[in-house]
């Protein structure tokens, strides 16, 4: 058998005709040459089958052909036809003079039409059509472009490849009577151009392939907040090489339709994930090809300076054939997108002028950073939403200083801002789930290979000026402080670019909120010292102290400043915190205060935030949780003041003080209600009055019976032991209660011998 794929040279009547076949062609001893045709014995040689034989033998010199009949794959039997007998087979009767008559017009008009060497022709039917259309692929693209980069290369590939370029630019930009395009169709169209262009030779023409199909798997018009995939699925034909295309073409206005008549296909499960890396894959690709653009550049005009002036006047008009594509109007003001410039896609009828192409490369320069910048943001997006916080820092870095080449010495405070503002939400939620960390260092220290070319496109571009608001996102996460403290910056910035008020009140609230968690871990290790019985050094203990103030001052204020209610109850529930731990390690590590918080009261500072947070609430329904928190915190300080009292009975000139102390705490005793600290509300009541009674008793025993308040002064006390009473009752506290009326008997008889002192 000879090789499948051969040059002919046909002898057809006066004409002469090149082909190329790949008829199977074998020879022996006794058939020197024929060829071989299955066929199933359920179908019968159809007439277009039949022409279709005998046109192969016909065109290759081969006098005769087996037919090889088969059943469900199993030989049933062989036949040996001479070609001039086709004609005459069942279901294939056809008059062969017919045939030969159009062969010989069509081969006559190829032969008059044809005269352009090196050119390369299309010549069409297209389906229910009476005549056959011819069209010159070459006109697609100058003889110059063809001839000036084509140095070693078959001169029929670029044609081809600007047809495929331009049947794929228009099915994608301007389908005929809004048909429906299969973009499979439009990515394999795509795909084959690049295989048959060199990019170091045409440069210009790949970063164009490359720049569409990036946009096939992340399309220019798509919003990063509501990206969505039909099931989750991409529907990829595979078409084979033999596949039956059906194309239609009007040369005049160069729009071209391609349809595949039913493609196999097969699904291809891609996530958003594999779209994106898709997308910046493409990317990158387009990016480095801008490099070969610039050589190109310039070997085109050192051979444009050889020729005349009248040459060079041809291509003055050059690149006016575009494609002009405008962005979706929902999505104009959002300024991650930046859709307010027109994509420009060249048609490449002519080679580009290097004088004048300068701004197309610029352009596509914008466009496909301004693509890495959406498929970054809605990378972060993706990952934001299954909690990859570590990868979503790294593609606001990525995104970050790929707007940075875009504006170069325009500077775009909004963008610049919402990037800002948004790492800082990242960092901020990393610090709420610390525990896996170490998951976030790992997702940020994994290097993507899909984006190599436009990260190495953008090294040692900018210098520090530039990249000062750039530093402000980490790109390591070595301690919770850290990370919060970079959420800070990133805020703070943000902040100072934001114009839009109700912008600056969400910052001023997002920072309160960072400021009270910075607040809490320096509490929570003063917290930790006390109850574990560590030491902390004075200097550092001073610190802490300091530090936490600054902070929840800072956050008050910025929450103040953002009507932020919830937060600012925190805020001051934390600093009541702050006093209330900080005196508790003084004390037990016996440092006095004033070396702290000179002439301060800490017990009436922990007192007085934790006041200003339930003011700041307003009432309990505004929020329960916390409302009952911080009700309780203030309820314990002014009940471990009550103990002072008790242990250490205070004199007469004192008792004033200490029944208000102990009616303050009465009133943060919350049995109206019903909480999980129910109970320690109840013994805390009882016991609070126990002690009132026990101190309106010492009062009774300084005065004299016949003073007025004498009696107000019994009647405060009994009531006080009776409420007690009442409440240990309730609790059944046996002891407590028997405490409770000794003391109560000890009023009745005072009360009797006041009676008999009267009566005397």
């Amino acid at each position: 058998m000879c090789d499948q794929d051969q040059d002919v040279l046909w002898h057809f009547e006066d004409l002469k005709l090149l082909n190329g076949t790949d008829l199977p062609i074998f020879g022996g001893d006794t058939y020197p040459c024929l060829s071989l045709q299955l066929r199933s014995m359920k179908e019968p040689i159809r007439v277009l089958s039949g022409i279709d034989y005998w046109l192969d033998n016909l065109m290759a010199y081969v006098p005769e052909v087996t037919m090889c009949y088969h059943s469900n794959c199993f030989v049933q039997k062989h036949e040996l036809v001479m070609n001039e007998d086709l004609p005459s087979l069942n279901d294939s009767t056809r008059s062969s003079k017919v045939i030969t008559r159009v062969a010989q017009n069509v081969l006559s008009f190829l032969k008059s039409n044809t005269a352009e060497p090196g050119h390369t022709y299309w010549l069409f039917k297209g389906d229910n059509d009476d005549i056959v259309k011819f069209y010159d692929l070459s006109s697609l693209c100058s003889e110059s472009l063809v001839e000036e980069y084509c140095e070693g290369q078959n001169l029929f590939t670029i044609p081809v490849a600007m047809l495929l370029y331009h049947v794929a630019l228009n099915l994608k930009y301007n389908p005929i009577d809004e048909m429906a395009t299969n973009t499979a169709t439009i990515q394999i169209l795509l795909n084959n151009c690049l295989k048959l262009l060199n990019k170091t030779k045409y440069p210009h023409i790949v970063i164009s392939v490359h720049l569409m199909l990036s946009d096939f798997y992340i399309p220019n018009g798509i919003n990063p907040a509501s990206v969505q995939l039909a099931n989750n699925a991409l529907l990829s034909p595979y078409v084979k090489s033999d596949e039956n295309l059906s194309i239609s073409s009007d040369v005049e206005k160069s729009m071209f339709s391609i349809e595949l008549e039913n493609p196999p296909s097969k699904i291809i499960v891609m996530t958003l994930e594999e779209h994106c890396q898709k997308a910046l894959y493409y990317v990158g690709c387009g990016i480095s090809c801008l490099y070969y653009s610039e050589d190109t550049d310039q070997q085109l005009t050192m051979k444009k300076g050889r020729k005349t002036k009248n040459n060079k006047n041809k291509n003055k008009n050059h690149n006016k054939g575009c494609v002009i594509v405008e962005y979706n109007e929902d999505f104009k003001n959002n300024p991650l997108l930046n859709k307010s410039v027109a994509e420009i896609m060249p048609s490449w009828h002519n080679p580009p002028n290097p004088q004048d192409n300068d701004f197309w490369k610029q352009r596509l320069n914008i466009l496909f950073y301004q693509k890495a910048c959406l498929v970054y943001d809605i990378l972060a997006k993706y990952y934001l939403a299954h909690k990859k916080y570590g990868k979503v820092i790294k593609h606001y870095c990525y995104s970050f200083k790929c707007w940075l080449w875009i504006f170069n010495t325009k500077f775009n405070r909004t963008i610049i801002g919402m990037l800002l503002k948004d790492a800082a939400d990242c960092c901020f939620y990393i610090s709420q789930n610390w525990d896996k960390v170490q998951q976030y260092r790992i997702e940020l220290d994994t290097d993507d290979k899909c984006d190599l070319k436009i990260r190495s496109s953008l090294l040692d571009k900018f210098d520090n000026s530039k990249l000062q608001d750039f530093n402000l996102i980490p790109r390591n996460i070595e301690s919770k402080e850290g990370i919060l403290n970079a959420a800070v910056n990133c805020y703070k910035r943000s902040l100072e670019y934001e114009i839009d008020q109700n912008e600056k009140n969400i910052l001023n609230r997002q920072l309160g909120n960072i400021y009270n968690k910075l607040s809490t871990e320096y509490i929570d290790e003063i917290i930790t010292a006390w109850r574990i019985q560590s030491k902390i050094t004075t200097s550092r203990l001073k610190w802490l102290l300091k530090t936490s103030r600054n902070y929840l001052s800072i956050g008050i204020k910025k929450s103040e400043r953002s009507s932020d209610q919830f937060n600012l109850a925190l805020l001051y529930a934390n600093m009541g915190h702050l006093y209330r731990y900080t005196l508790d390690y003084l004390l037990q590590n016996n440092l006095s205060t004033t070396g702290f918080i000179k002439d301060k009261d800490f017990t009436k500072m922990a007192i007085e935030s934790y006041e200003k947070g339930l003011t700041a609430l307003g009432n309990r329904s505004f929020d329960q949780n916390i409302w009952d928190k911080i009700f309780f915190d203030v309820s314990t300080v002014t009940y471990n003041m009550t103990i002072k009292y008790k242990n250490n009975p205070p004199v007469y000139s004192k008792l004033t003080e200490a029944i208000n102390v102990l009616l303050e705490a009465l009133k943060y005793c919350d049995l109206e209600n019903e909480v999980s600290q129910k109970s320690y509300y109840e013994y805390r009541a009882a016991d609070i009055h126990d002690h009132l009674g026990s101190l309106y008793y010492c009062r009774l025993r300084n005065m004299d019976v016949d003073m007025p308040m004498f009696k107000t002064t019994i009647n405060q006390c009994k009531s006080h032991y009776n409420q007690s009473f009442e409440i240990f009752f309730k609790m059944k506290r046996p002891l407590e209660c028997i405490e409770v009326l000794m003391k109560d008997i000890a009023v009745d008889e005072l009360q009797i011998e006041s009676i008999k002192y009267l009566v005397i």
